[in-house]
Parts: structure tokens; C-alpha cells; sequence
């Protein structure tokens, strides 16, 4: 005989699996056959047919199109996502230390206001801790540069690109700046500063930096620009926005390889694998072109910045 408690607790999952995945569908789009559902989350399809009733007496309309499948009709996000068990998709950016960043985490906001789904946006420095804090468990998603995000998913095969957005979506690029305008490029006997938690600022720091004689200090990144700033440094790998914002004129370069220069400018969000149906989610959300559009129009001011 069953026990009641684990009959119903294992009901309710398949209602809240059934709910997450209809989240990411969309009128027109066709629902998988019910044998689907029945081998994917491992109940009867007697259990699946009165989930379907119960969500399209209140969240769905479908329509049965004969041998071509049943399809959605109308679906209403909001009601479904009551029974998805979500609380809130919880993202994670770097803090918002030039304008791209900031048209950025306004256009991932607006994405999910349009959806009317749940969101919260946190930020933190550093692509090291944000990589952390994704693989405790602790956020649905981070955003790093491509060139970051490529390097944690080499490192850690639990980990899943859910999406990558347009070129310069992260920032408009990462420079050499020099003390001495005569420089342009690394020497033997420099001294630079760089912080090996932030990813894009070590691993090109190394790069531009290998086979030479260098004194590299280890610092938190912000600290490296005022470092540099201060004349106690000859060299940074650091955003060009910052460097040319400065009060005073650096000779600056840059990185070598146009290909690294895309994947240090380019956004990308990274989730677990295990959590399928918010990378589904994501990417239905998340649209690379509309992003674009938004960062933008938020940019030319038509829309507030939040950050």
C-alpha cells in the first residue's frame, strides 16, 4: 500500500516539473506526447493527464490538431509560475563599473519584466566568486565574459553556457595602458598589479606578460586601477571606459588576437547543468537580439539604468 505522504509529495514534484517546463513554451508551440512526461519524470500517465486538466482548467488552453500533436493556445506565465516552486531566477552579475554592464543588468531586468516572472539581480566583483557562489548552489545563474565563462566550464564540467549575447555586450574591451607614453609593450623590469580572482584581468595579464621579467603584485581589481592611477605601477590590463576616463592621458594598446579581444567583450551566462529547466527558461527569456536592442536604447537614454 502506498504511503500517502510520499504518494502525494511525488504528485506534487511532477506538477511542479510539468509547471517549469511549460514555462519555457510559448503559444504555437507543441507539447511533447504524454508518454514523454510519464518516462521523464516517472509517474503514471494517469497522473500527468489530471496535471494537464488541472493547469488548463487555470494557466493553459491547448489545442488537439489530430495526428500533428496537441499545441498551446493561449498560456498565462504568471498563474503557471505558481506551481513551478520557484521563488524568484536569481542572477548574478559584476558590479556595474561602466556603461555596459549597467545597460546590461537593465536589459536582463526588463527581460524578465516582460515576462511578469520573479527576478532578482545581485552583483559581486570578481568572475572567481561569482563562479563560486553558482556551483554552491547559491544563484540560477552568472554573467562573466565569454573568455571567463569558457575557462570555468573547461574547469568544471558540471557547468553549462545557457546563452551568449552579442559582441561588446560585456564591455567595449580590455587594454594596456602605460605609465610612459614611450611604451608599448611589456619590459623586462615592469611592475603591474592584477587580481588572479578576476579572470579576464589574469589570464590576459599572463598572456602579455609571458617570457618576461615582470614584478606582478597581487591585488583586489579595483585596487589595481587606483594602484595604477598612483603612479606605483607601470602597466595594468584593465576596461578601456576606466583608462580613458582618467584626468590624465596613459599610453594605451591593445590585447593581441582579435579573437581574444570578442571573448573578453562579450557577455555570457552560465548555469548548472542539472538545472535544465532554467537554462530552458533562460534562453526563452534571455533573447541575444532583444539584449542588444535594449543595451542600446538604454545607452541613447530612452529607458532608466539600474544597477
Amino acid at each position: 500500500m502506498l504511503n500517502d505522504s510520499k504518494y502525494l509529495l511525488k504528485n506534487g514534484l511532477a506538477l511542479m516539473k510539468v509547471a517549469r517546463e511549460m514555462m519555457t513554451m510559448a503559444p504555437g508551440d507543441r507539447v511533447p506526447p504524454m508518454s514523454e512526461y510519464v518516462d521523464k519524470f516517472g509517474v503514471a500517465k494517469g497522473t500527468i493527464q489530471g496535471i494537464f486538466k488541472q493547469l488548463e482548467g487555470e494557466c493553459i488552453a491547448l489545442e488537439k490538431k489530430g495526428h500533428l500533436g496537441t499545441y498551446i493556445q493561449s498560456i498565462d506565465h504568471k498563474k503557471l509560475w505558481q506551481y513551478s516552486g520557484w521563488v524568484a531566477i536569481t542572477g548574478l552579475m559584476p558590479i556595474c563599473l561602466n556603461d555596459r554592464l549597467r545597460s546590461l543588468a537593465t536589459a536582463v531586468t526588463l527581460a524578465f519584466e516582460k515576462m511578469d516572472i520573479p527576478f532578482r539581480l545581485a552583483f559581486m566583483q570578481s568572475a572567481q566568486n561569482r563562479y563560486l557562489t553558482l556551483t554552491g548552489g547559491q544563484f540560477d545563474f552568472i554573467v562573466t565574459s565569454k573568455l571567463a565563462g569558457e575557462k570555468f566550464i573547461k574547469e568544471n564540467d558540471k557547468l553549462s553556457l545557457a546563452l551568449e549575447l552579442s559582441d561588446n555586450s560585456y564591455n567595449r574591451g580590455i587594454v594596456c595602458a602605460f605609465q610612459d607614453d614611450r611604451k608599448t609593450v611589456i619590459e623586462d623590469g615592469m611592475t603591474l598589479a592584477c587580481d588572479p580572482d578576476a579572470r579576464d584581468q589574469w589570464l590576459l595579464t599572463k598572456l602579455v606578460t609571458k617570457g618576461k621579467k615582470v614584478n606582478l603584485i597581487k591585488m583586489p581589481y579595483r585596487a589595481t586601477l587606483h594602484s595604477f592611477f598612483a603612479g606605483k605601477t607601470d602597466a595594468i590590463i584593465y576596461h578601456s571606459e576606466a583608462i580613458l576616463s582618467a584626468d590624465r592621458k596613459y599610453a594605451i594598446q591593445d590585447i593581441p588576437g582579435q579573437a581574444l579581444s570578442s571573448k573578453v567583450s562579450k557577455a555570457v551566462v552560465i548555469t548548472n547543468c542539472d538545472n535544465y529547466f532554467v537554462n530552458a527558461l533562460l534562453q526563452k527569456i534571455l533573447l541575444a537580439e532583444e539584449v542588444c536592442k535594449d543595451q542600446l536604447r538604454i545607452e541613447a537614454g530612452e529607458s532608466w539604468t539600474y544597477y
